[in-house]
């Protein structure tokens, strides 16, 4: 295989994208995950436009403003946005909206820096994209659960609450949180299921009230011994429950309380309405 098939087939094989352009931002080289994230083809691309084709332009407008600040010099919107550091032989790492071919769009981190020939003048650019969309997803789903622990916090501090009220405020916070109908905290003793703090608006569902547990949802966390998530019961193993043929909560969450080390109960959230996204536990 001759060099230049080779260096072609290394590109096509990286799961990242992998773009280069002349000095003026004219891309000459698409590799095969750019064509397969952003649905244009090489042919489309190389030799006829820039990658401002693939960026969000308010973006570009933000980052030439970061750039003049930290550069001290003006730096117009557009290619030279992405490739002033590089001139610099200064390593340029960010975060960028890529956008595709049919509008939608996704995050990448993207490097850039400057190829040089021989005589050390710089030829052209290189920019090298990673999907960063999981990462965000991770991020955001951290932010949102330390959003809810102090939340979740607040609530149990309040020294102007008694115990039932910072239940029933805790019960009705986890309940819009987590989109469900009931949330409830059981006593659970032998096989008799109590219902100790509430909120079910509309279900008639109050303080001590007594079920058989073998009719609850909780039976399947004590038997699990911890947490338990079902997003659609009626599609899941345990569509032949008591609780879904007398209740048809579709979607239910539960955990175990442990008071001094033994078994209290549960904390437990359901809904009638199946989860459109899963349960995170």
């Amino acid at each position: 295989m001759t060099e230049a098939p080779l260096q072609q087939a290394i590109l096509d094989s990286a799961n990242y994208t992998i773009i280069s352009t002349d000095v003026d931002g004219t891309i000459r080289t698409f590799n095969a995950a750019a064509q397969r994230w952003l649905g244009y083809s090489a042919e489309e691309v190389v030799g006829r436009v820039t990658p401002a084709v693939i960026h969000d332009p308010d973006e570009v407008v933000r980052r030439a403003e970061a750039l003049s600040e930290e550069l001290g010099k003006p730096i117009e919107p557009g290619f030279e946005v992405f490739v002033a550091k590089a001139r610099l032989g200064v390593p340029d790492e960010n975060e960028w909206t890529y956008i595709r071919k049919d509008g939608s769009r996704f995050p990448v981190l993207l490097s850039v820096t400057a190829l040089r020939g021989p005589d050390d003048a710089i030829t052209g650019f290189l920019g090298i994209g990673t999907d960063i969309t999981d990462r965000r997803a991770a991020e955001r789903a951290s932010e949102e659960q330390e959003r809810r622990i102090r939340a979740l916090y607040g609530l149990a501090s309040n020294p102007d609450w008694s115990v039932d009220r910072q239940l029933e405020e805790t019960l009705k916070l986890g309940c819009k949180l987590l989109g469900t109908g009931i949330g409830i905290v059981s006593r659970i003793q032998d096989t008799t299921y109590t219902v100790e703090a509430v909120h079910a608006p509309g279900t008639g569902v109050e303080p001590g009230h007594t079920f058989e547990l073998g009719s609850t949802y909780c039976s399947i966390t004590l038997e699990a011994d911890g947490p338990v998530a079902i997003d659609r019961m009626g599609e899941s193993r345990w569509q032949g429950h008591p609780c879904y043929a007398y209740f048809q909560l579709e979607s239910y969450i539960g955990s175990p309380i442990l008071v001094e080390g033994s078994r209290f109960g549960t904390l437990n959230f359901s809904s009638a309405a199946p989860r459109s996204e899963a349960f995170r536990q």
